[in-house]
C-alpha cells in the first residue's frame, strides 16, 4: 500500500488558486434586430423584461401567500398550489 504521503501531487501554491478575476467574462448576447420593427420588438422586450423582474419578488410571495392560506383552511398543498399557478 503506498504511503499516504505520497498520494497526492504537490502544486504550486499559484496552481491551487483560481481566482474569479481571471475568468473570462461571458458577455455574447444576441445581436440586436435591424429595422424599426425589430428596434421596437427589441425595446419591448426589454420594458417587459424588466417589469418582471422588479415584479418577481412580490408574485413570488404573492403565491406562497397563497398557498399557505389556502393549505391553514384545509385545502391540500397540490390543490393550493394548482390554484395559485
Amino acid at each position: 500500500m503506498p504511503d499516504a504521503k505520497n498520494r497526492f501531487v504537490t502544486l504550486p501554491p499559484q496552481a491551487q488558486i483560481q481566482p474569479l478575476d481571471e475568468l473570462p467574462a461571458e458577455e455574447q448576447g444576441r445581436a440586436p434586430r435591424e429595422g424599426r420593427l425589430g428596434r421596437c420588438i427589441d425595446c419591448l422586450l426589454g420594458t417587459c423584461s424588466d417589469i418582471v423582474r422588479g415584479l418577481m419578488p412580490y408574485l413570488i410571495v404573492s403565491a406562497v401567500l397563497i398557498v399557505a392560506i389556502a393549505v391553514f383552511f384545509g385545502v391540500s398543498t397540490q390543490a393550493a398550489i394548482i390554484s395559485a399557478m
